[in-house]
């Protein structure tokens, strides 16, 4: 009952089932949301497995090598856009509502007004800083006019230090009009970081204009420019929350917070009944006959300690007593008690309310590339994956515009199973009839294109290289052969050298 103790008694109607009650305001059922995925293992391991379960890896639409490096170091070195989009899903799965902003790279710079003189702010080791915000603006010292009002100029950069903001729900207010069907989005700023632009010298240096502004002017909060901020909300009911999207928790708060209540009695029991507690006593009868020691108990007890003292340092001992010792216990009777089979009859139920296929939590995916389940989990991450892929454009229409690059398009690879064979196959056949290209082939086994095709040149290489060996190795005999027998048709055409006849010497 940590819950009913926390809050007031209107959140116990709540979780009555019988009450039908509804809090007033969204924020209260994001709250409750947030404490179940931070507390509960069975929420928090689903809700992490529909968030990471769709982001696949990227595809890059285009031939240009050196562009497609640089998209990479940015999207998955920088930004890390895998933590990302799991970072977004946790929030859409848990929230219901996710809230982005994509925020350039700039370099603030304090100058004063009068000469241009650049103004640093600074915190000496005391703690001390050299500004002050006053009416709406912030002060500093300039070394020829003294202490002037600061003009804030932010130039943006050809920087890779791109930033995505994810806005906590709970600080952001939505004023929805029925009648026109707009809604306009506020930041409601912490009071942390009001005291901070008072304090702390890189927060006034990297926090955003419109928030600078705001603090500045004593504003609580600020209004998001809407072509600028990325929504995405879960699909919901027309209901009191107009402009919200309701968190899927919502569905299962009631059922969370009964497991709780049948943990916190398994505990009780656990902890009061299931170590039992053991007694020693001498029978009644010798007593009530005046046996020995019954005229004096204390003496009888002393003997039994001293007993069990030296037991215990050595358990071979055997002791001796003058009257039999009786045993006894108290409680024990937990394990019977325990609520472990409700507790399991309501995860299941809890499963099924996340709408969360039950090997997402207990593991043993053991589906095939036909599986009706698999067939509709991938429809159920239709709508889901194309907010993943407006958050993904938004990011690389600002990389785009700020690098000075072209912008490409970039998407994730489609949902497969490791044993999907049947739609492999589908697609080798469509290859070989020349419907698909290999490149498209090849991306179905998380195979670049551009890789094997430059393994494959290097092989083809390396091939006719050891074939021209292999020939050379094999014509130099032949050609020794044909030399030599060359050479024998030769000396037998030569005509046959005879040693000159020696004439007669004259008489």
């Amino acid at each position: 009952m940590i819950m009913l103790e926390r809050y007031t008694w209107k959140y116990e109607k709540f979780f009555d089932p019988l009450s039908f009650y509804m809090p007033k305001s969204l924020k209260e059922i994001i709250k409750y949301s947030r404490y179940f995925y931070e507390t509960n293992h069975i929420v928090a391991s689903a809700i992490y497995k529909l968030a990471e379960y769709p982001i696949t890896d990227f595809i890059y639409d285009t031939t240009d090598q050196q562009l497609i490096n640089e998209y990479k170091e940015i999207l998955e070195e920088k930004i890390d856009i895998k933590k990302l989009l799991i970072e977004i899903g946790l929030d859409y799965f848990v929230y219901g509502n996710v809230f982005l902003t994509v925020f350039v790279p700039f370099n603030r710079i304090f100058t004063c007004p009068k000469c241009g003189q650049i103004l640093n702010p600074e915190k000496d080791d005391n703690g001390n800083v050299n500004w002050q915000i006053s009416n709406g603006k912030i002060y500093m010292s300039c070394s020829k006019h003294g202490r002037v009002p600061t003009n804030i100029d932010d130039v943006p950069i050809k920087s890779d230090d791109f930033t995505i903001m994810r806005w906590d729900p709970m600080n952001v207010t939505i004023d929805y009009s029925e009648l026109t069907g707009k809604a306009h989005y506020y930041f409601d700023i912490p009071k942390d970081d009001i005291s901070k632009a008072t304090s702390d010298p890189e927060f006034i240096k990297e926090v955003r204009r419109p928030f600078l502004d705001a603090i500045l002017q004593n504003k609580a909060s600020v209004r998001f420019e809407n072509d600028k901020l990325i929504v995405f909300q879960r699909p919901s009911i027309n209901s009191e929350f107009k402009g919200w999207g309701l968190p899927p928790l919502l569905h299962v708060l009631q059922l969370l917070f009964y497991i709780q209540m049948l943990r916190k009695s398994q505990f009780a029991i656990a902890e009061d009944r299931m170590v039992n507690f053991r007694y020693l006593y001498p029978p009644i009868e010798y007593v009530l006959q005046g046996g020995p020691f019954s005229t004096n108990l204390g003496m009888w007890r002393n003997q039994v300690e001293d007993a069990l003292r030296i037991w215990r340092d050595d358990p071979n001992n055997m002791p001796v007593f003058p009257v039999p010792v009786a045993y006894g216990t108290i409680g024990g009777e937990g394990k019977q008690l325990l609520l472990i089979p409700e507790i399991q009859t309501l995860i299941e139920e809890l499963i099924v309310g996340l709408q969360v296929p039950r090997e997402f939590v207990f593991g043993g995916l053991t589906w095939t590339g036909t599986s009706v389940s698999l067939r509709m989990l991938e429809n159920h991450y239709l709508n889901y994956r194309q907010y993943l892929s407006n958050v993904i454009d938004k990011i690389i229409s600002t990389i785009a515009k700020v690098k000075d690059i072209p912008e490409i398009k970039i998407h994730m690879r489609p949902f497969r199973m490791a044993d999907d064979l049947q739609r492999a196959q589908i697609k080798m056949n469509l290859a070989s009839g020349g419907k698909i290209s290999d490149e498209t082939l090849l991306q179905e086994f998380d195979l670049d294109y551009n890789t094997e095709l430059q393994k494959i040149m290097n092989e083809t290489q390396i091939q006719m290289a050891l074939q021209s060996q292999l020939q050379q190795m094999t014509q130099q005999p032949a050609q020794q052969q044909q030399e030599t027998s060359n050479e024998q048709e030769v000396e037998e055409d030569l005509p046959e050298q005879r040693p000159p006849r020696r004439e007669n010497p004259p008489i």
